[in-house]
């Protein structure tokens, strides 16, 4: 940088501006706003949404210049005003002293983060020094002058500057004159004696000029990007949609990260300290939860631990004496089980069914449907070596199984249970709750609740965050669970289904897991997917940093995105979906339909999918029949069902 200055030997006082002149941030400035509005919005309990703290906080700028005649308001002055416009909404026992010292504290960590020393303008400031120069600070700045110093002081620029003068302390900006004009009658110096250094042209040299000041203009042009709805829209259709072939689960990246930046909030608002993943669905939800808290949409940290739990690993400790037992929380959900099913699913192993059925002198295949006198249910129920099994082993996983929630956080039976799945019913979470007898709380997260028989079905303290049909359907139900399935394919772990839990000479407790190669089939398939999956819900969130909303306020830009991914990109991954399904197996309840081969035909099933007028198979249909002149048609028909289920979203 050239250090040749004109009257130079007449320069008393050297003044820099701060932000794009002595350091620059590695990040747009407006970025630095809407992180504030995200942590802040932490803070209050998401009582206000981050986009709309970040907006109130730029309309009350102006808004306080024009009530008390300044060009530029103190920042105690400005978050007053923000606290007061939303105190209603604030927890009562947030003061505004409280608001306003976390509000501050968070402006300090993130311009801390974002700043770092411009080497270029050193060369400028050693001459000024070598030439006994006072040298001083002017800027237009919504913080003081103390933010800037503790900025200063972890660089090599502390203790340099005489003084420093911000525009919100002095209440006039650079931009109008005025802050310069202040700064000469502060320093008692004429403008001949005064040298801006700046990278704005208007404020650092064309308004200083008009003054008599001598300027240095250092040009910089900070090329970060930030977001608006559109061009955000634009960037993660690019991330969903742009590789099917490699990526083809993306497209429903949109809403999981809808789901998982609604899970953070409804955590938050609960104070919940330690969340708990379940297995197997849970691995990658966990993963994609761990990422999103180490984003900058986030304020504090949440626990997060992997829970091994299944259906079956948690149903025998939760059965009551076999007196009581009416095998309940198995009927609602299959009307009936042939006779190994059963025993298999209420957790006995194949020994055990063995005996059960040598005993009993009953067929593997005999069907249990209730507890009617003359039923199978009924003659296993009578066997007395069932009994003794039976009661021995519900025993035995109802203390191991309470052994091992203790093993993860002994909080936990304090705190209650909160807990995070797929979906679709809450089985596990009515299985844990009945083992832990009812005595401390169980909470449940799903990305969707799909309950057919609430009369038989427990629904409290449960909670689908993409969607739910408890109390009443949400809106865009039949959209939004249109392949819900899918889900379950998508978040399949690394490891077979949790069999019971056992207990070592050592006390340990751990987790009994199936290892049939057969259950790891789906995962060897889709792991590939899975990891580019990852990365994509990587830069989703890298986009959604670089704007003022987090992903759960764009609800219509998430069910527009899956409204695409339904209708113009599924049919385009039919072999991939039909690869899934044929890969999953059931392991609890109606398990010997593993066996069965499914036949891909339509159904009355698929017949109820009509409303959304049969978008998939309009693929199938020549493809099945080799009729590939069909094919444009059939991309026309689903582009055409995008934009008429498009307009009925909007109404």
């Amino acid at each position: 940088m050239n250090t040749d200055i004109s009257n130079w030997e007449n320069i008393r006082v050297v003044a820099f501006d701060f932000f794009d002149t002595l350091v620059h941030r590695n990040c747009h400035p407006e970025i630095v706003l809407y992180n504030w509005a995200k942590k802040l919005s932490v803070f209050i309990d998401y009582s206000v949404e981050p986009s709309v703290l970040y907006s109130l906080r730029k309309q009350q700028e102006g808004v306080n210049r024009k009530k008390i005649n300044c060009e530029e308001t103190s920042y105690e002055v400005l978050i007053q005003s923000i606290y007061d416009n939303i105190s209603s909404l604030v927890k009562p026992n947030i003061t505004f002293e409280q608001f306003y010292a976390k509000s501050f504290e968070i402006e300090c960590l993130l311009e801390h983060e974002a700043t770092y020393v411009n080497k270029d303008i050193l060369p400028l400031i050693h001459k000024a020094i070598n030439d006994k120069k006072r040298i001083i600070v002017i800027s237009d700045f919504y913080c003081g002058q103390m933010l800037i110093e503790s900025i200063l002081l972890e660089t090599e620029l502390s203790c340099i500057f005489d003084k420093i003068f911000v525009s919100s302390d002095c209440g006039v900006r650079k931009s109008t004159g005025k802050l310069y004009k202040y700064v000469l009658d502060q320093l008692n110096i004429t403008s001949k004696e005064l040298l801006m250094i700046g990278d704005n042209k208007h404020s650092d040299v064309q308004v200083p000029k008009q003054l008599g000041i001598s300027t240095l203009y250092v040009p910089y042009s900070n090329k970060n990007k930030i977001y608006d709805k559109v061009s955000l829209k634009k960037q993660l259709k690019k991330i969903m949609f742009s590789n099917l072939k490699e990526s083809p689960f993306n497209g429903y990246l949109s809403t999981i990260l809808y789901f998982i930046s609604s899970l953070y909030e409804e955590l938050v608002k609960k104070h919940v300290k330690n969340v708990l993943f379940c297995s197997r669905e849970g691995q990658l939800m966990k993963e994609l939860f761990d990422i999103y808290q180490n984003s900058t949409c986030v304020g504090i940290k949440i626990n997060t631990h992997y829970f091994y739990v299944s259906r079956r690993s948690t149903l025998m400790p939760s059965l009551d004496k076999l007196e009581n037992e009416k095998f309940i929380r198995i009927f609602r959900q299959f009307k009936q089980l042939n006779l190994k099913d059963f025993l298999y699913t209420i957790g006995f192993d194949h020994d055990g069914c063995d005996m059960v059925i040598q005993e009993t002198g009953c067929s593997g295949t005999d069907i249990v449907k209730d507890l009617s006198e003359h039923s199978v249910l009924q003659t296993i129920i009578k066997n007395q070596k069932f009994g003794e099994l039976y009661e021995r082993i519900r025993l035995e996983q109802k203390r191991n199984f309470k052994e091992y929630i203790k093993s993860i956080d002994a909080n936990l039976f304090e705190e209650g249970l909160v807990m995070v799945d797929v979906g679709w019913k809450g089985t596990i979470q009515d299985n844990i709750q009945a083992a832990l007898d009812y005595s401390i709380p169980v909470y449940g997260y799903y990305l969707g609740l799909k309950i057919d028989d609430q009369i038989n079905c427990i629904t409290e303290n449960k909670k689908g965050l993409l969607f739910s049909n408890v109390p009443c359907e949400v809106k865009n139900y039949r959209i939004l669970t249109k392949d819900y399935m899918l889900y379950e394919r998508i978040f399949v772990a690394n490891h077979g289904p949790v069999l019971g839990y056992e207990k070592h000479i050592d006390n340990r407790i751990t987790p009994i897991i199936s290892d049939e190669n057969s259950e790891l089939e789906l995962y060897e398939f889709i792991k590939e997917f899975q990891r580019n999956f990852v990365s994509g819900f990587q830069e989703a969130i890298q986009i959604f940093e670089k704007s003022k909303w987090n992903a759960n306020e764009l609800y219509h830009q998430m069910i527009t995105l899956i409204l695409w991914q339904d209708c113009v990109i599924f049919p385009k991954l039919w072999s991939y979906e039909k690869n899934v399904r044929a890969k999953s197996r059931e392991n609890f309840g109606d398990i010997s339909k593993n066996k069965i081969k499914s036949k891909n035909k339509l159904s009355s099933e698929h017949l109820k999918k009509i409303k959304f007028l049969f978008v998939d198979y309009s693929y199938r249909i020549p493809q099945k029949m080799h009729m590939k002149f069909l094919f444009p048609l059939s991309k026309v028909y689903c582009i055409l069902v995008y934009i008429i289920n498009y307009i009925l979203i909007k109404q």
